[in-house]
C-alpha cells in the first residue's frame, strides 16, 4: 500500500492552491470508480447471501464451496495487499478482486444461513446501512484527520482483540459485551480512517492507481460491521 502525505504550506494562498489540486478530477475520480466498485461488491454478496437463505441448493453449493472461499479469500487478499503491481494491473487486478469478493460473499452466505433468523438479518442490514452512511457522512465532511491515527486505531482493536480472548478463556459476559461493542466503535473509525484515505482531503491519501486496494479496504469494513452488529443482535436476543 502506498500512501501520499499531503503537503503543508506556510501561507494560506499556497495551501489552497496544494488542495485544490490534490482535489481535482484525478482524485474525485479515484474516490467515484472506489465507490462504484464496493457498491457492485455489496451487491453481489447480498444476492449471494440472499440466495444461500432462501434457496436449499445455493446454502448446499456455498457449504461446499467454504474452505475454498476461505483461502481463496486469504490469499487473494495477501495478494493485493502485498503486491501492488498486481493489485494496479489490468485485468490481473479485477480478477483478484472478483475472486476476493466472490470468497467473501460465499462465507458471509455461510453465516446469515446458519444463524437462520431472517428477522435478525433484516435488522443487521438496517442498522449497518444507516452506520455506513452516518460514518461515510461523517468522514467526507469533518476537519478532524483521522489518517494520522492509524496506530491509536490499531490499539483499539488490539484491546477488542484481548476482551476477546479474555471471554474465549474465561467466558467473562462482560469481556464479550466489550468486545462486541468495542469492535463496533473500533470498525466504524476504520471505516471513517479507510475513506478519508480514498477521498484525499486529509494528510494521507492513497494513490489514485490503487482503486481495488481501496474498494477492499471499505468493502472489508462494511461486511464486519455488519458481522458484529449480527453477533450483538444475536445477543440481545439470547439474554430476552
Amino acid at each position: 500500500m502506498q500512501y501520499q502525505s499531503v503537503p503543508q504550506t506556510e501561507y494560506h494562498d499556497q495551501k489552497a492552491s496544494v488542495d485544490s489540486s490534490l482535489l481535482g478530477d484525478a482524485q474525485k475520480n479515484f474516490a467515484k470508480k472506489v465507490f462504484s466498485i464496493v457498491g457492485f461488491q455489496l451487491l453481489a454478496t447480498s444476492a449471494v447471501a440472499y440466495s444461500a437463505m432462501n434457496y436449499n441448493f445455493i446454502a448446499e453449493l456455498c457449504e461446499y464451496l467454504y474452505i475454498p472461499a476461505i483461502i481463496g479469500s486469504i490469499v487473494t487478499g495477501l495478494w493485493i495487499y502485498l503486491s501492488p503491481s498486481s493489485a494496479r494491473r489490468f485485468p490481473k487486478n479485477y480478477i483478484l478482486l472478483s475472486v476476493f469478493t466472490l470468497s467473501e460473499a460465499i462465507a458471509l452466505a455461510i453465516t446469515c444461513s446458519a444463524i437462520g433468523d431472517p428477522e435478525i438479518i433484516f435488522q443487521a442490514f438496517i442498522i449497518t446501512t444507516g452506520i455506513v452512511i452516518s460514518l461515510a457522512t461523517y468522514a467526507m465532511t469533518t476537519k478532524n484527520d483521522l489518517s494520522y491515527h492509524g496506530a491509536a486505531i490499531f490499539l483499539l482493536s488490539f484491546g477488542c482483540l484481548m476482551a476477546g480472548l479474555t471471554y474465549f478463556i474465561f467466558r467473562s459476559s462482560f469481556a464479550y459485551q466489550i468486545y462486541l461493542i468495542g469492535g463496533a466503535i473500533s470498525l466504524g473509525f476504520y471505516l471513517v480512517y479507510d475513506i478519508q484515505l480514498i477521498i484525499g482531503d486529509k494528510q494521507l491519501r492513497l494513490t489514485v492507481d490503487d482503486y481495488v486496494l481501496g474498494s477492499i479496504m471499505i468493502y472489508t469494513d462494511i461486511i464486519k460491521i455488519f458481522i458484529r452488529v449480527v453477533k450483538i443482535l444475536m445477543k440481545e436476543k439470547k439474554e430476552k
